[in-house]
């Protein structure tokens, strides 16, 4: 298998109806240097067919199908599937901006980072559209130095979708800390593969398309169980950074305040009181 330098690991559950634009998204970058891995969840519509269609008339993707494990499963063992040197999710209701390949490209070749974080279009959200992009350039020689950095601009960063991640670093502290759930799990792992990164390196570019979908996986579990779930998510992220950081440290002040504001704003939108 021919080893790429970015692999766009693309993950399908009954995605018929937008699988399409996100390979098409992808498909248009101009260049030879990047895979497609495409991990279909056990999809029960026509996924399958548009998946084995593409796989026909592209020899740069890859195709895995497996019964139904569910979005954890499949973020933590993702590097077993790439054969490239870094690698990038793509939900199949996202797309990608052409040019992502590119920025990332001269990214990789210049600083060779655990991470490269990028911003974000929110699509069809009647939230803050903005509330995913950072708008800088900088570099990071450690992951807590970005995580206080992402804390200072008040900028959200648990969505798997806003990253690049170096594959050997990716599978190595997955086995480690990943933390699995039904959703939220994106809220649950981020911030810990943040900081266990050695350098961090976030651009300036609007690399992704987030589509809000109403008839997704987490659109599909009641509200309850919605909250149960996010604390969990709480509940492993505080004990990871209490096993990592004093306290009284700043950064993990500023990761308890954000996480219990928004387990309270959870609560809210939920109507659930203790």
């Amino acid at each position: 298998m021919k080893e790429y330098l970015i692999s766009f690991v693309v993950t399908v559950y009954n995605k018929e109806l937008t699988l399409r634009r996100c390979l098409d998204s992808i498909l248009k970058i101009n260049g030879n240097n990047y895979g497609i891995v495409i991990i279909d969840d056990g999809s029960t519509d026509g996924s399958n067919n548009i998946i084995d269609s593409y796989n026909k008339l592209y020899s740069n993707i890859k195709v895995y199908k497996q019964k139904h494990e569910g979005i954890s499963a499949i973020r933590k063992n993702a590097s077993s599937y790439v054969s490239s040197k870094y690698m990038i999710f793509v939900d199949a209701d996202d797309t990608i901006n052409e040019e992502l390949f590119f920025k990332l490209s001269n990214c990789i070749n210049n600083y060779e980072p655990d991470i490269i974080k990028f911003d974000i279009n929110e699509i069809n959200s009647n939230k803050d559209k903005n509330r995913y992009v950072l708008k800088i350039d900088k570099i990071f020689n450690s992951g807590r130095d970005a995580l206080l950095e992402l804390h200072n601009k008040n900028i959200r960063y648990g969505i798997f979708g806003m990253y690049c991640f170096k594959s050997d670093f990716y599978e190595k502290i997955m086995k480690e800390i990943f933390y699995s759930l039904d959703c939220y799990e994106d809220v649950a792992n981020i911030p810990k593969i943040l900081f266990l990164a050695k350098k961090v390196v976030i651009i300036d570019y609007l690399g992704y398309n987030y589509y809000r979908n109403k008839n997704s996986i987490t659109g599909g579990y009641n509200k309850k169980y919605k909250l149960l779930q996010f604390q969990k998510a709480y509940n492993s992220i505080l004990k990871f950074f209490e096993d990592k950081l004093d306290e009284k440290d700043e950064l993990y002040l500023m990761i308890k305040d954000y996480y219990d504001f928004h387990l309270k704003r959870k609560k809210e939108e939920f109507e659930i009181n203790e």
